[in-house]
């Protein structure tokens, strides 16, 4: 607590400090209700992550799996965290280390949003079959993405939680870009939302599927784009669960599929398989490889026809 005469504080600022103190409480239930989500999550899939993703062959996916979900566990604390100066509104929080702080939270945003659409990106290669045109123009948009998230990263600063109307609040560790960027700043997340939308136009096209998951992760992302500083903070820890989620479950399916092909990719397989193709109940064709003998320039092929029944009976 400061040392001093008591602070006077008006019915104006009083009404302003009621809903600063809703919006930071707000922010802080809705970490913590992320989080208990993203456990029961976790449970859900418990079993098929350890059987898909450490119990079988090594590879990329296991990596990009524990690196989301260890970046999406410790921001979700940094969120909670920067809801600080709710209760300690009279102290005074030390501004280089917000400014260290805030640099730190944007770094995990940066690595979440870009290893999620790594993820998808080579989930829509795998659809359309390693497809080079269409792996080309994700990893453009893939490497713009990561590009402009990183280049507004650079110039991220503090945000100061109401000072104008209470000026006697602590900074507030809470991530945004320049204000002299003005409206600029939503291009950090045009290009999240172009990535999104050319993958999940691209994905609907060749599943013919709802892709519920993908439209709801593509609405949030608008509305990250389109809200003011403080409610964009709420959407953007809903979002930051929602890619978890997802892509996690990506990675999952990827490794289910290439253990139990579906019958449309093994049916072109099976038409080439040296079993026995039955025409009726009591005959069947086989053929086998005829053995080559070579009498001049002649090729003798040998057909054998059986039948189910003993004919010698």
């Amino acid at each position: 607590m400061t040392e001093g005469n008591p602070i006077s504080i008006s019915e104006e600022n009083s009404r302003f400090m009621f809903v600063f103190l809703t919006v930071i409480m707000s922010n802080a239930s809705v970490g913590i209700s992320l989080y208990m989500i993203l456990i029961y999550d976790i449970l859900l899939t418990f079993d098929d992550e350890l059987r898909y993703m450490w119990k079988w062959r090594k590879g990329l996916y296991p990596f990009l799996f524990f690196l989301i979900f260890s970046s999406i566990f410790v921001h979700g604390p940094t969120d909670l965290h920067s809801s600080r100066c709710a209760t300690d509104i009279f102290i005074h929080y030390p501004l280089p280390s917000c400014e260290h702080y805030v640099r730190y939270e944007g770094s995990i945003h940066c690595v979440v949003v870009a290893n999620a659409s790594l993820i998808m990106l080579i989930r829509t290669v795998l659809l359309y079959g390693k497809n080079r045109w269409v792996a080309g123009v994700l990893c453009v948009l893939w490497c713009i993405e990561v590009a402009s998230l990183a280049f507004f990263l650079t110039g991220s600063e503090s945000k100061t939680c109401l000072k104008r109307y209470m000026p006697y609040v602590s900074e507030c560790c809470t991530l945004v870009y320049k204000e002299s960027l003005g409206d600029l700043d939503s291009i950090s997340i045009a290009f999240t939302l172009v990535f999104d939308t050319f993958v999940l136009g691209l994905t609907v096209v060749r599943v013919h599927a709802s892709g519920a998951d993908g439209v709801l992760l593509l609405v949030f992302t608008i509305m990250i784009a389109t809200t003011p500083t403080g409610i964009r903070s709420v959407a953007g820890q809903v979002a930051e669960l929602l890619t978890a989620i997802v892509t996690s479950r990506l990675c999952i399916d990827i490794r289910k599929a290439g253990e139990y092909p579906s019958d449309e990719s093994t049916r072109f397989d099976e038409t080439r398989t040296a079993s026995p193709m039955i025409f009726s109940e009591n005959e069947e064709l086989e053929i086998r490889e005829p053995p080559r003998a070579f009498m001049g320039d002649t090729r003798q092929c040998y057909l054998r026809q059986e039948s189910v029944y003993d004919f010698n009976a």
